[in-house]
């Protein structure tokens, strides 16, 4: 859910920012409360250190420990397959300044996961779905109406409580002897649930609802099945304009590869990306004064790829 880094604008040196890296004390234990029935429980403890300086002032932001925790439920279905739930704490810290100078406190929320993985064709084949739920506060975002006031630049404000939640599911293995797939959908939506200035609207403008990836690689019975072809799709549906004043449209890409395996250690591929030259715009900035930017037109590139054995 972080949001993209935002690109400062030229001829402005930047103040000085001292950060030291959080550190953390965490562990986790385990029990086996049944005979299918396991649970997970977890804690850290962590410290977080920041010195942010300008010229005549600096600011200094500590957290002493903090404590998140973690908890989940594995069940054992069968001897292939498990269903499973967890629960986590969020805490993380962030950088951004307001335009008042200060820095904004961390991140705090909860997440909440339900899902179900396991096995299919004897094994040949891994597939797991799962829901989830992502409820955080205080995550920074762009104040509009404080104007370039930091570096020539937005400053940052703290938002309201934001909810992000949607489904995945991912199925990848070998379908049949030669033939390889990979195949992923994620449903995905985001919204402020409270916020002065955003109440209710969507939180992510860059993600899309929908999105979906396919991959199917097949092993020719050519050349002692050394050659190989490969092909898949990526689409997505439509994103917002960073003003969410309209809509950024959606688009499908598709991409090819041609494979050949001279020994176990040396592989040559040719692969082509955005095989039909698919002209769309990738979610950006987007206004409709500018920043609109095309994604990349039909490439190709050609790898050799050496592994020595050891």
């Amino acid at each position: 859910m972080a949001e993209r880094g935002q690109h400062r604008r030229q001829g402005r040196r930047p103040p000085e920012q001292l950060r030291d890296l959080p550190e953390g004390l965490y562990g986790t234990w385990s029990a086996k409360l049944a005979a299918p029935l396991t649970a997970v429980l977890g804690g850290r403890f962590s410290w977080y250190d920041e010195l942010y300086a300008t010229p005549g002032s600096e600011t200094r932001k500590q957290v002493d420990s903090k404590f998140t925790s973690y908890a989940g439920l594995v069940y054992a279905l069968d001897a292939r397959w498990n269903a499973y739930a967890s629960y986590a704490d969020v805490f993380e810290p962030q950088s951004e300044r307001t335009a008042a100078g200060a820095g904004l406190d961390p991140i705090s929320g909860k997440n909440y996961e339900l899902g179900l993985k396991g096995e299919l064709l004897d094994g040949r084949v891994n597939a797991s779905a799962a829901v989830f739920r992502y409820e955080h506060s205080g995550r920074a975002v762009q104040d509009l109406a404080a104007g370039y006031a930091c570096d020539g630049w937005y400053c940052s404000r703290a938002s309201g409580k934001v909810r992000s939640q949607g489904a995945e599911a991912e199925l990848s293995g070998a379908l049949a002897r030669r033939l390889q797939l990979f195949a992923g959908y994620a449903y995905t939506t985001t919204k402020f649930l409270s916020d002065p200035v955003n109440q209710d609207m969507v939180f992510s403008t860059w993600a899309p609802k929908h999105m979906l990836r396919l991959w199917a690689d097949y092993q020719l019975p050519l050349a002692q099945d050394k050659l190989s072809v490969g092909a898949g799709l990526s689409t997505q549906s439509n994103t917002l304009a960073f003003d969410r004043s309209f809509k950024v449209a959606g688009f499908t890409t598709w991409n090819a590869r041609l494979g050949y395996r001279f020994s176990p250690q040396l592989a040559l591929a040719l692969n082509v990306n955005n095989l039909f030259d698919q002209r769309y715009y990738v979610p950006a900035y987007s206004m409709a004064s500018g920043n609109n930017y095309y994604g990349e037109p039909r490439n190709v590139m050609l790898t050799l790829k050496f592994t020595p054995k050891l």
